[in-house]
């Protein structure tokens, strides 16, 4: 922990660029050390938080906004990554990395996974019945799926598990097409559990109410 009133400063890289990083409060955890008597009222506590692998895919600057000695005011910053990253935190890390400080001012999610915002309908075009809703096994792209018997099917709407026919530790339970015209409809995202007498898919989120 950091002198009171001043956080520890530990060096660390980030993409290369050795940075600051600040020993986060850990505002969750302040009531509960109160109690305990760790710590006492007012007194400020560091948590130095653990690192995480994260994946960035692409970053890019543009839009500069600069002030009459060509400083950087603000931009726009385009990130493509993986679930788990912090957009916040990389613009906080970014101006450390110069020397300076950053913040967001606005925070949009354009695309997460096959869904793009570009694409979306309006509340007042699904009233109006112009918008097609897609179906919510494309959530699920890059999952094995598995199709249900009738009585798989009517055993995994009550969270009842199936024998694991796919492999995976995931899987998307579907309805089994009955012509080639007919998708298949998500019952399930299901997890893969271990048994002696064979692998099953227990249900974790069920799609469809038990009386269908």
């Amino acid at each position: 922990a950091g002198a009171a009133g001043r956080p520890d400063m530990r060096a660390v890289q980030w993409g290369g660029i050795a940075l600051a990083l600040v020993l986060t409060l850990a505002v969750a955890n302040i009531g509960i050390w109160q109690k305990e008597g760790l710590i006492a009222r007012g007194q400020p506590v560091y948590v130095e938080l653990a690192p995480v692998d994260i994946e960035i895919a692409e970053l890019t600057l543009r839009d500069f906004t600069v002030d009459a000695d060509g400083m950087v005011e603000q931009c726009q910053m385009r990130v493509r990554c993986g679930s788990g990253t912090y957009i916040r935190s990389i613009a906080r890390d970014l101006a450390r990395a110069c020397g300076s400080a950053a913040h967001l001012t606005q925070l949009r999610r354009t695309d997460a996974g096959s869904f793009r915002v570009v694409d979306a309908v309006t509340v007042d075009q699904l009233r109006a019945g112009q918008g097609v809703v897609r179906p919510a096994l494309d959530a699920l792209a890059g999952y094995p799926q598995q199709a249900l018997t009738d009585a798989e099917l009517a055993g995994v709407v009550r969270g009842i598990d199936v024998a694991a026919t796919v492999d995976g530790p995931f899987a998307a339970l579907i309805t089994a097409s009955v012509t080639a015209d007919l998708a298949p409809i998500l019952v399930a995202f299901a997890e893969r559990r271990i048994a002696e007498s064979g692998d099953r898919f227990q249900p974790r989120v069920v799609m469809r109410e038990a009386s269908i």
